[in-house]
């Protein structure tokens, strides 16, 4: 009887202190209750969320198999084994030293120009980009600041004639934020990225949804406009569509294609490669997936090719990551006459999952690597390129262009195949590599 009794009082008390005995198949036995939202805490992470990261252990591909993330947790933070909160910054640490883009999102109060994610604002139309120390605002065409006079990207300077002091992109948010609460129309002070020149444009705030495709041109001569079309995203369903009626409206005005991934900050990237099929002939490999357990996934180019073949520039750059570095690859490899244009890219050449927890937030975690048809990883795709440009020349839409046409009279190897590839480079040229 009194074996029963204090039975009953130790499971009553392992319930009331939210732990349960040891499961088959949950790491160390570690489970914590989340039926109830844990309480309001703006600056910290529920110990309760710790039983979701151990859920999803397994689409972590980083770890060693058999191995939980409680367990390096608690190895590396133990002092989180008491009862004192779990700060955002230490779970990022954490999360960071299994997965170099994992990331925690804490909820996200509703905000005039929401910027998580550096995703393009709604009511500015822009993207706040970090580079060195500086903040590169980018003009989606449609937006507010496009037509108040922003149509290229410049560095963010100051804001209501105050400097910017700390170039990160949730500081220069809240500036923003704040400004326009008090302010109708906001002065911005910007400095172009190649030619150091001063501009100060009052912006305001609409409603906008950005597409993931754009037509934009820029002048070369006065006779001479040039089209070329930016990426902005890879969105299921949509992006493939889109850039397929981009070129068809701007075949007309010219032989070469210019794709402007630039900003292209990732993305689906089924619909990467279902967009890279466009211009590669069906049943053609072109990727491939590797996850957790080892198995592997190829993915061949879908029927339907409907671009002709001609010369394609693609610019890409620090900011070219994921889904964006995976079409980049799959077009050098696969296209022909195809030249990627700019800087190494972002080097995320990953498929990232996104899982809820019970507070609002969620956990942004790698589930699977991508690498090209020949094997290689994603994203050597540009550590290379055809035509090095250098930031911050790389931020000129027009001076760029410009490179690639003068290009036009060297022979420049369109794929990444060969190793001894011409250059557009030389002392008198402005992009010359020397001292680099």
């Amino acid at each position: 009887m009194v074996m029963v009794l204090f039975g009953l009082f130790l499971i009553i008390f392992l319930m009331f202190f939210g732990i349960v005995p040891p499961a088959m198949g949950t790491p160390m036995g570690l489970t914590f209750f989340s039926e109830t939202p844990p309480r309001p805490r703006s600056q910290n992470v529920d110990i309760p969320s710790l039983e979701l990261i151990t859920r999803i252990d397994r689409h972590l591909i980083t770890i060693p198999a058999g191995e939980s993330i409680a367990q390096r947790f608690f190895q590396r933070f133990p002092s989180h084994l008491t009862e004192d909160p779990l700060t955002i910054e230490n779970l990022n640490l954490f999360l960071q030293s299994l997965d170099r883009y994992a990331s925690y999102i804490p909820p996200q109060p509703k905000s005039i120009t929401p910027l998580l994610e550096k995703e393009t604002t709604r009511a500015m139309g822009t993207l706040l980009l970090p580079w060195k120390n500086n903040i590169l605002m980018v003009p989606a065409k449609g937006g507010a600041a496009f037509h108040d006079g922003l149509e290229d990207a410049q560095f963010l300077r100051a804001i209501q004639g105050k400097k910017i002091s700390d170039f990160t992109v949730d500081h220069v948010a809240a500036q923003i934020d704040n400004a326009f609460l008090h302010n109708m129309s906001v002065q911005f002070s910007f400095i172009h990225p190649a030619s150091n020149q001063e501009m100060t444009l009052p912006l305001h705030q609409r409603d906008f949804f950005p597409a993931p495709v754009e037509v934009n041109h820029v002048v070369i001569s006065p006779q001479h406009p040039v089209f070329y079309i930016r990426i902005l995203k890879f969105t299921s369903h949509q992006t493939r569509d889109a850039l397929e009626a981009a070129i068809l409206a701007i075949t007309h005005t010219t032989h070469h294609l210019f794709l402007d991934l630039r900003y292209c900050l990732g993305g689906d990237y089924h619909e990467a490669l279902d967009t890279a099929s466009l211009f590669i002939p069906q049943d053609r490999l072109m990727a491939k997936t590797l996850d957790k357990t080892g198995d592997s996934q190829y993915y061949y180019s879908i029927p339907g090719k409907k671009i002709l073949n001609r010369p394609i520039s693609i610019l890409v750059g620090p900011h070219t990551a994921s889904a964006g570095e995976v079409f980049a690859q799959t077009m050098a490899d696969s296209a022909g006459n195809t030249f990627l244009v700019g800087a190494k890219t972002y080097g995320k050449c990953l498929s990232q999952k996104d899982f809820p927890l019970s507070n609002g937030g969620h956990l942004r975690l790698s589930n699977l690597k991508l690498f090209g048809a020949d094997g290689s990883t994603c994203k050597s795709a540009a550590k290379d390129p055809n035509i090095y440009i250098p930031p911050p020349q790389l931020f000129d839409t027009k001076e760029v262009i410009s490179a690639i046409m003068r290009s036009r009279t060297t022979t420049v190897s369109p794929t990444r195949k060969y190793p001894n590839r011409p250059s557009i480079f030389s002392p008198t040229n402005p992009y010359d590599r020397s001292g680099i």
